[in-house]
């Protein structure tokens, strides 16, 4: 599902309509607040926070809906065909929502520390490029290099710590599941007829063979939205992400746009030509 066109066309689209939105603000905000912004920042927001929108947060939301569909379906028919193998199969929930309790904590600080890295990274990666020539006359190569340096080490210590909570669920996850259907094999052998368990085992196993790839994805998407809560604080800044937002959630929007993106794309950029057409021409009258 993670592949679905229409899913990924949405969300890019509200990433485009966000960047869009981000880079208007910054056009016009007044002069005298320009000498007060943190220009690294807003490149932030205008460059990169929209994609991390669409990749971190809207992506795993639809993982999240399309996976908890097929868990629940699974289970209500384990549930209707036995009630016993339906509870036995609630047992890894428990553990895995204290996991996931656990867990939150590490990813909040893991998106303070993405909130802090990424501007300062985008600032002393453009203060190389542009300033060079002066870097060069005044022998400061080293002191660049070794900033921006530091903070890329810093931003990659950030990106492996969230894989491995991301990874470490996933194999808490099957740990469970497999310690759950060694119970069921040895309480068949030594406690019920073999052959009535066996037939639950292989219910539970059939089952716990698709449900657990859903439940991996949603924990990792859980996780991969807890640890970019800082991309919605960032573009929540702006008094237009909201209007931005819930324009772009309507249900028309999604239908409109996966299925006429190319027309709404050039729609919004003949919208976009006229409006600053006629602002030029009542500035310049």
């Amino acid at each position: 599902m993670d592949g679905h066109p229409q899913k990924a066309t949405f969300a890019y689209n509200v990433a485009h309509q966000v960047a869009s939105g981000m880079a208007d603000r910054y056009m016009h905000m007044p002069m005298q607040a320009h000498s007060n912004t943190d220009f690294s920042k807003e490149l932030n927001r205008v460059v990169n926070l929209p994609i991390f929108l669409a990749n971190n947060i809207i992506i795993p939301l639809g993982t999240i809906l399309s996976e908890a569909v097929v868990t629940i379906m699974l289970l209500i028919g384990v549930a209707v065909y036995n009630t016993e193998v339906f509870l036995f199969m609630l047992i890894p929930f428990a553990p895995l929502a204290l996991l996931l309790w656990r867990q939150r904590r590490h990813a909040r600080v893991v998106s303070q520390q993405s909130r802090d890295a990424y501007p300062a990274l985008t600032k002393f990666a453009l203060q190389i490029i542009e300033g060079i020539g002066d870097i060069r006359v005044f022998g400061k190569e080293s002191f660049f290099k070794k900033r921006f340096s530091s903070v890329h080490h810093q931003l990659g210590r950030v990106f492996a710590k969230s894989h491995s909570i991301q990874v470490g669920t996933s194999r808490f996850t099957e740990l469970i599941a497999t310690t759950c259907v060694c119970c069921l094999i040895w309480f068949s052998l030594y406690f019920t007829n073999a052959s009535d368990t066996l037939v639950l085992l292989g219910l539970y196993a059939g089952a716990s063979f698709r449900i657990i790839p859903s439940i991996n994805r949603i924990l990792a998407a859980v996780t991969q939205i807890q640890s970019n809560r800082y991309v919605v604080d960032e573009l929540s800044a702006s008094t237009d992400f909201d209007k931005l937002t819930t324009r772009c959630l309507n249900p028309s929007y999604f239908t409109s746009s996966s299925l006429c993106g190319r027309r709404r794309s050039a729609t919004m950029t003949a919208t976009f030509c006229a409006e600053h057409r006629s602002q030029f021409v009542k500035a310049n009258a």
